[in-house]
């Protein structure tokens, strides 16, 4: 009897999550989905939907678990006025004097797989390369490197090197494995981005995510 509720318990906790999932006979475990009317894609149990700090064109961010970690919003004094600002802070490391916390309830993370919905307005996604790459030349801390896959679908892989030869920094170079999908004149860009030194701890998982998506 006691299996019994133990078994029905844990049934009725994957009946009401949120979140459903399925059972990937290649991975040997389950793993949560995410759908819509447009697209579908699948992540590990220890991701999790992240909606804070959303921007621009982005349509979802997902993010391993233990990587989430609480900011504080301060008021900062810039040019005489006041203006917000988002920063780790540990609470044994003093504040700036001229800084004010007025919220630490913010979930915030340096590691995602997260996906831009970008129109192409009448162009092709050659030509949204194209851009790309322009713009890419004209900071020197920057490598491209694109693998076209088919017409609608690239490759594409960033790495910010975040220093220069001056001051030979490179603590915050970050790197970018980007897949670019168009759907017509929807373009998809699902990009894994992180720190260059937690890149290697989670590309099996974002190569799982990325993999996953399909219209």
């Amino acid at each position: 009897m006691k299996h019994f509720y133990i078994i029905f318990f844990t049934l009725v906790l994957l009946s009401c999550s949120s979140v459903p999932s399925v059972y990937d006979a290649n991975l040997g475990k389950r793993v949560l989905v995410y759908t819509t009317v447009d697209f579908s894609l699948k992540y590990p149990r220890n991701w999790e939907i992240i909606d804070t700090t959303k921007k621009g064109n982005r349509i979802l961010q997902l993010t391993p678990s233990k990587e989430i970690f609480k900011g504080l919003r301060y008021l900062d004094y810039a040019n005489g006025k006041i203006d917000t600002i988002r920063k780790r802070y540990k609470e044994d490391e003093p504040i700036a004097e001229n800084l004010q916390v007025i919220d630490k309830n913010i979930d915030m993370t340096s590691t995602y797989v997260y996906i831009n919905k970008i129109s192409l307005n009448g162009k092709t996604l050659q030509d949204y390369l194209d851009f790309k790459l322009e713009n890419s030349k004209k900071n020197s801390n920057l490598e491209l490197d694109f693998k076209k896959i088919a017409d609608n679908f690239y490759i594409v892989k960033l790495y910010d090197k975040a220093y220069n030869a001056n001051n030979g920094y490179k603590y915050s170079s970050s790197r970018y494995k980007v897949y670019l999908k168009s759907d017509g004149q929807k373009l998809y860009e699902l990009v894994y981005y992180t720190t260059e030194f937690r890149y290697p701890v989670y590309i099996d998982d974002a190569n799982y995510i990325l993999r996953s998506f399909e219209f």
